[in-house]
């Protein structure tokens, strides 16, 4: 076989050379791939151009680096269809305190990690965009991070899909998993090999700057720049060009006598013409001002200090303006080194003033802001020592933002928070600035912290600067994402009248809009959008966006009709109201006469109004139809599934056509910390929960016991079996609680028999049968109803292309000349179960096509 391609970013390289030499030590020929250096090319052309079998090392820099996402979704998805193709978790290195580091293992598992990498791309682009792109250069970087934000998601969905393992469980693995992961090796196993051309430690060594897209938090000119004002209104005051150049050939003469590498011959000639006027300075203060007389026994006379004279307090007062000037020429010639790129030179000036100056706040801030600004790793910590000295001083608040905005660039998160959210309080928590800035940093980072995000960047709003039209947009997707929709409406039309050009608040509102039942508005706020930004018109958003038709006028009629019929009491509701009166009425004016639509709406209710429903796997098949006909019915939905685009997609739709409030969570109802944690997410008005459907389920493989795949038989055990467990058991003890509640679970015509071939999916299917009649058992006593639907072969569903590995050839075969039900159909009967009386429970629907007698026979003399 062809070398095996180790690819990675250049803070693994470590790992990637321990993993190379396990490799060659089985007979693997190796060719480590980097990215992340400057001006590299995109990983993922680079990985197609090779075409091998493919180790890919993911850690946190690898994520964060522009040139190591460029092309990666194209890559991943060739690369995931041949067989020989593998992801790794790797590690980063990352800042502790008192300076301490420590490799941190990078992982995808909670669904906030993966949020987090989409939150910094999509800030990057903001940020890039409002940056402008006036040059080819800025515009090609634009197109590159819009291009990365919009596809990092995806990337991020594919590699948690493989749960990918460590490097170091992979080599543990050992000979079986390397053979299982990149086939059989080209060479006998060499126990000896070593890692070739990586044997210095230079060849290890971290870099010191890795190129990534711009920071999500915006940096205040005072935090990125040498100050040139100093806050301390003690060392303010003027002085003549002479002073100055006399200052400066003094402060070169103590600068030289105490660094020995400063020589001579750096003396510039504006330098020498400053030491000649030297002669007419006065020699400057020393540095304690204060001095005592001393009396004949040694001590300090006190009472000389309290006769002084008026000569003595004038002479006072001129050593204090004399040393405010100094300090200022020291500030001056500090600055002046630095921006000549003198750094050595200024660095040895620098701490000769603070050794002989220890208490000068002010240069000691410059000199560290100006380390920070040379990139260098041996500067960065010699700046976070210096920055570290000034925590009892008046500029510890400049000193602890400086430090955060270091944490940030270092992506270490934690420590940022902790040094914005010190600065904040020093700041007397009146610096909207800052509010902003921690405000959005608990945004991007801590969605669990999203209470005291909202304080802040409300805080921040009350301030005068720039960032208040992002603060709130931030606003309003903070309330959007709690169902917070009024509050996310003024808060993004906010942010629109503060910057007009803002369109992704325009984008953003018209969604929430949408969301509201306000079609004509959100057509508005989405054509503001689009005129801003054409990246948004889109067939999905033209299609979800488009102007109210009369047809959707007359369906908000006929539910206005509806309202008003439900409201009156003369109106007697009936308890069950078959589908078909529904479909009609929910036709209105447009298919009957005013007064023949005003009976039928009178007499069909939205008959699932008020509930709150939660479907599992809503993203296709018989989940997707049962979202539509309870969006249909009045439902508010939350919709649950792994494919985040599609279900964004049918709550575009339920929302555009019925007006229908929907949540969205995205995760694996197999995993069951990650289901807990997002459940958890749900807004207190979203908690109670009226109707559990569980219908995330599959089948995996057609094969006989003794030929089945055990990977097959674990995959639909977890998902048919343990996910619909964990989802119960997450969502019944508020049931319980309320003593009221409905589960559904979608079973199988297979749950009551078995067929050749299925012994393992047949299973499965009894379980879930199993578990019902028990869950009904156990909670009948507290008025909860649990009931299950069986259907047969049921056609516009995945559940055939999955059962074959996508196979459609196959697939289509399952339903080859016989009419099977349609995924419509078992959400209908869905409704049905759903809509009966309280007192009415309907414990199972078997239901199959008129030419369909069992799970095997058919009659198949076409449709």
């Amino acid at each position: 076989m062809s070398s095996v391609t180790i690819a990675h970013h250049v803070s693994a390289r470590t790992e990637a050379a321990t993993l190379a030499s396990a490799l060659r030590r089985e007979g693997y020929a190796v060719d480590p791939v980097a990215c992340g250096e400057p001006g590299a090319s995109g990983l993922g052309g680079t990985l197609l151009a090779r075409a091998t079998p493919t180790v890919l090392l993911v850690n946190d820099d690898l994520l964060h680096a522009l040139n190591c996402q460029l092309g990666l979704l194209e890559a991943y998805r060739e690369l995931a269809e041949q067989t020989h193709f593998c992801v790794l978790m790797a590690s980063t290195e990352r800042q502790g305190p008192g300076g301490s580091t420590a490799r941190v293992l990078t992982s995808l598992e909670r669904v906030s990690d993966v949020i987090r990498y989409m939150n910094f791309w999509q800030n990057a682009y903001l940020t890039e965009r409002r940056a402008g792109a006036d040059t080819p250069e800025k515009t090609s970087r634009l197109n590159a991070i819009r291009s990365v934000s919009q596809e990092i998601g995806e990337t991020l969905r594919l590699m948690r899909d493989r749960k990918p393992p460590s490097v170091a469980a992979f080599i543990d693995s050992g000979r079986a998993g390397f053979v299982a992961a990149l086939g059989e090796p080209s060479n006998p196993p060499n126990p000896a090999a070593a890692v070739p051309e990586q044997t210095s430690a230079a060849a290890v060594e971290e870099p010191e700057a890795v190129v990534t897209p711009a920071a999500p938090l915006p940096a205040p000119e005072a935090d990125v720049q040498l100050p040139d004002n100093n806050p301390d209104a003690r060392d303010s005051g003027t002085q003549t060009d002479s002073e100055s150049a006399a200052t400066d050939a003094r402060d070169h003469r103590t600068a030289s006598d105490t660094a020995s590498h400063a020589s001579a011959e750096e003396v510039s000639a504006e330098e020498q013409t400053g030491q000649k006027g030297q002669a007419s300075e006065t020699a400057p203060p020393t540095a304690n001002r204060n001095v005592a007389t001393v009396n004949s026994d040694g001590g300090a006379d006190e009472s000389a200090n309290e006769s002084a004279s008026p000569d003595h307090s004038a002479n006072a007062r001129d050593g204090r303006l004399a040393r405010k000037r100094q300090r200022k020429q020291q500030l001056k010639r500090l600055r002046k080194l630095y921006s000549k790129g003198r750094t050595e030179r200024a660095t040895a000036f620098a701490q000769e003033v603070l050794h002989s100056d220890p208490d000068f706040d002010q240069l000691r801030f410059t000199y560290a802001i100006a380390l920070l600004e040379t990139d260098a790793k041996a500067h960065r910590e010699e700046a976070k020592h210096q920055l570290s000295l000034l925590a009892e001083s008046k500029m510890a608040g400049a000193a602890a933002q400086a430090l955060g905005r270091l944490a940030l660039a270092e992506r270490n998160y934690g420590l940022a928070r902790r040094f914005f959210t010190l600065a904040y309080r020093l700041a007397g928590k009146g610096d909207t600035d800052l509010a902003y800035t921690l405000g959005a940093l608990l945004h991007d980072e801590f969605p669990e912290r999203h209470k005291q995000a909202t304080r802040l960047l409300r805080r921040a709003t009350k301030g005068g600067s720039k960032v208040v039209a992002d603060a709130y947009y931030r606003l309003g997707q903070l309330y959007q994402a709690n169902g917070r929709l009024t509050r996310a409406t003024r808060a993004l039309k906010s942010a629109l009248a503060h910057d007009r050009d803002h369109a992704f608040a325009a984008y953003d509102l018209a969604r929430v809009l949408l969301a509201r039942g306000r079609v004509g508005k959100a057509a508005k706020y989405y054509r503001l959008a689009a005129r801003l930004n054409p990246e948004f018109v889109t067939e999905d958003n033209e299609e979800a966006f488009a102007p109210p038709t009369p047809e959707v006028e007359a369906d908000k009629f006929a539910s206005y009709l509806s309202s008003a019929a439900q409201s009156s009491p003369e109106t007697v509701k009936p308890d069950v109201v078959s589908l078909s009166e529904l479909d009609a009425a929910a036709e209105g004016p447009s298919r009957t006469s005013a007064t023949q639509a005003t009976s039928l709406v009178a007499q069909a209710p939205k008959i699932a109004r008020g509930l709150t429903v939660l479907i599992t796997g809503a993203s296709s098949g018989i989940g997707r139809a049962t979202s539509q006909v309870l969006a249909k019915a009045g439902a508010r939905l939350i919709l649950t599934g792994r494919r985040l685009d599609r279900l964004r997609e049918l709550s575009t739709e339920l929302s555009a056509k019925h007006g229908t409030e929907v949540r969205l969570l995205t995760f694996d109802v197999t995993r069951l910390q990650e289901t807990s944690e997002m459940l958890a997410t749900l807004p207190s008005d979203w908690q109670q929960i009226d109707v559990l459907v569980n219908n995330a389920g599959k089948a995996k493989g057609l094969d006989p016991i003794h030929l089945g795949h055990i990977d097959h038989w674990e995959e639909m055990i977890d998902t048919n079996v343990k996910g619909l467990l964990y989802m119960t058991r997450l969502v019944t003890p508020g049931m319980v609680e309320r003593r009221s509640g409905h589960i559904v679970n979608v079973c199988s015509t297979a749950g009551h028999e078995v067929y050749p071939k299925g012994a393992v999916y047949c299973a499965t299917k009894h379980a879930v049968d199993a578990i019902t009649q028990g869950t009904r058992l156990d909670l009948h006593a507290y008025g909860i109803r649990v009931s299950q639907v069986s259907p047969a072969h049921v056609e516009e569903t995945e559940f055939a292309a999955v059962r074959f590995d996508g196979d459609t050839d196959r697939a289509a075969d399952v339903y080859r000349d016989f009419q099977p039900l349609r995924a419509r159909d078992v959400a209908e009967a869905i409704l049905e179960v759903i809509a009966k009386p309280q007192h009415v429970n309907v414990q199972d629907v078997l239901m199959m096509g008129t030419q369909q007698a069992n799970s095997t026979t058919i009659a198949r003399s076409g449709r």
